[in-house]
């Protein structure tokens, strides 16, 4: 019967989840934190005060396993250093340091990390962290900058790792409150989610189809930017799951394992993936007749010598920017540059030709789906 798996491939499809866990485990030295003090001590020396303070002669730290460190400028008035160790951002943990003189938040700056590359540029071209320069310790309310549109998990997470930094100083006493503007993204990705479950049970809504398509590829790919990659996998194997910054994508990868456990194959990529949503409006727009797309290589799919390609370079211990190896970040079209933009454009002109082009190459896709066979 159609959509009932072959016996004994969903274990082998466990196999292959546990066999990419396990890849990314030994690449990533096994930091599997998923506690809240997990992360690596960042050092602190001369050259790394230096760099909030070039004028710095010496530096103590002002209580043992706080963090917080008291800068001598020689003659003149000292400052402070705080810094915030764990501090989750979407690619993973995103570490950062504040100075403080004369009572006002001299620089915040960034320390070493795994955020997509092309976050972080966006966040220096909009000059996000100098917003907290010569600010007072005493504006509390003055030191809430709003996010920035386009990199809004990266954005928030600095804004919380100052937050946090403050708060070891004790300067900051008041809670940041709710965000009303995340709880409402929160509420649509929700409704879009359980919209999915009834499109994928109700045959009745076959016929709004194309409207549905639409509505996953604007809201959960542009106004959301939701999508399952390596990347996100990645980070929560190097750095652990963190429930605040990362449910929505921990929701989606457990729908994806457990809907084709139910009958309902590929249902991820089918109802939730705003690539797969483009692919098929344009499919379905076109009037040329589809081609399918040749994803294969030597009988083997491309998808799979991918997936493998990128293990074998993890294994081998190669720095990859698993961002780049997937053009989901072009939904975040304020923050993806040329390149990825024109990736994106060339999947949507190959789908007036053929079929779901993208399909027969996503590694994430071969990653979640190798469970069912037609």
């Amino acid at each position: 019967m159609k959509g009932v798996y072959p016996k004994g491939y969903r274990y082998y499809y466990y196999g292959l989840f546990f066999l990419f866990i396990l890849t990314l485990g030994l690449s990533s030295g096994w930091k599997f934190n998923f506690g809240q003090k997990a992360s690596p001590n960042v050092v602190v020396n001369m050259d790394l005060v230096g760099r909030l303070f070039p004028e710095a002669k010496a530096f103590e730290a002002v209580e043992e396993g706080e963090h917080v460190y008291r800068v001598s400028f020689g003659q003149k008035q000292g400052g402070k250093v705080v810094i915030v160790q764990h501090n989750p951002g979407y690619g993973g943990n995103l570490p950062l340091m504040i100075g403080l003189k004369g009572g006002q938040v001299q620089q915040v700056l960034l320390l070493e990390n795994k955020e997509t590359p092309e976050f972080l540029k966006y966040l220096e071209e909009a000059h996000f962290l100098d917003q907290w320069k010569g600010f007072s310790i005493d504006q509390e309310e003055a030191i809430r900058i709003a996010a920035v549109s386009g990199a809004t998990e990266t954005s928030k997470a600095v804004q919380r790792g100052v937050d946090q930094g403050l708060r070891q100083l004790g300067l900051n006493k008041e809670d940041l409150g709710p965000d009303y503007w995340a709880l409402f993204r929160d509420l649509i990705f929700l409704a879009m989610v359980l919209l999915s479950l009834l499109m994928s049970y109700r045959k009745d809504l076959k016929a709004y189809r194309m409207a549905y398509m639409l509505l996953v590829f604007v809201v959960t790919g542009l106004f959301l930017g939701k999508a399952l990659s390596l990347k996100i996998v990645n980070g929560w194997v190097a750095n652990g799951l963190n429930w605040q910054t990362g449910w929505s994508s921990v929701l989606l990868m457990a729908l994806a394992i457990i809907m084709p456990l139910l009958n309902k194959p590929k249902f991820y990529c089918t109802y939730l993936c705003p690539m797969g949503a483009f692919q098929e409006m344009i499919n379905k727009l076109s009037k040329k007749k589809k081609r399918p797309f040749k994803g294969q290589w030597r009988k083997i799919p491309l998808n799979e010598v991918y997936l493998i390609l990128i293990w074998a370079g993890l294994i081998l211990g190669f720095q990859l920017e698993l961002s780049y190896s997937e053009p989901f970040i072009a939904f975040l079209f304020q923050v993806a540059g040329w390149s990825f933009l024109g990736f994106f454009l060339l999947i949507g002109l190959l789908s007036i030709f053929y079929n779901k082009p993208w399909c027969k190459l996503c590694p994430t896709g071969c990653l979640i789906n190798k469970i069912y066979l037609k």
